[in-house]
């Protein structure tokens, strides 16, 4: 039988040969052996075929895991930086509103101090207006009654002295002189200082009365506001 493989078509023994060595095979044998080696070449092919099936299944199997686990970690990174990027909009959103809440809270107290401000002015204004008003009711008061002004005053006192400028030269003259001099000549020129400033005084009566009121009216502001200054810082300690 291994003469029917030989490479050489000329060594391969003829169907005679054959038939004679052995014998006449009968066509439902070689029929039979057909059909089985057949079979097995086809089992034989259909398991490679099997085989390298399985094989080219593994090989999917493990692309697709290996892509599974890629995707997996592709999607949780993506949560990850959807998580991050939701968290840092919390935080914002949560401070733009305590910012906004914080300047609503600002300006309410501003206004309230604006508010409290504007009371405590009205209120030290319509003090001020009342303390001047009964200033100048007290004022007139005295005019009336001869009280106010050295040009009511029918006896002045005897060491009152009225600086003003048109006097200022003749007081200034008066602490000038020298104690040692004559005793006449000192007796004279104030005499005569004194009877210069009695005519001056009967022209200037109507300025004294200005200077005195304004003076009075300073006065009374000076006293208004220390008076303001007491109630305030009383206020502040009850």
């Amino acid at each position: 039988m291994k003469k029917c493989w030989d490479s050489d078509p000329s060594k391969r023994p003829t169907a005679d040969e054959i038939n004679r060595e052995w014998g006449i095979v009968s066509k439902i044998g070689f029929k039979e052996a057909f059909e089985q080696a057949e079979k097995k070449r086809l089992e034989l092919i259909q398991e490679q075929a099997r085989n390298k099936r399985l094989e080219l299944i593994g090989a999917l199997e493990q692309e697709l895991e290996q892509e599974l686990e890629q995707t997996k970690e592709k999607r949780l990174k993506l949560k990850e930086e959807q998580a991050k990027e939701r968290r840092l909009e919390l935080i914002q959103e949560q401070a733009k509103e305590k910012r906004i809440e914080l300047l609503r809270q600002a300006r309410k107290k501003r206004s309230q101090l604006i508010q409290e401000l504007e009371q405590a002015r009205k209120k030290k204004l319509e003090l001020i207006q009342e303390v001047l008003e009964q200033a100048e009711k007290k004022r007139l008061e005295l005019i009336q009654l001869k009280k106010l002004g050295p040009e009511f005053s029918e006896k002045p006192h005897p060491k009152a002295i009225y600086t003003i400028s048109v006097k200022q030269e003749y007081i200034t003259k008066e602490y000038e002189l020298d104690i040692n001099k004559v005793q006449s000549s000192s007796t004279q020129y104030i005499n005569s200082s004194v009877q210069v400033s009695n005519l001056q005084h009967q022209n200037v009566s109507g300025p004294l009365n200005n200077l005195t009121t304004n003076s009075l009216r300073k006065r009374n502001i000076e006293e208004l506001d220390i008076e303001t200054q007491k109630s305030k810082k009383n206020r502040e300690r009850y």
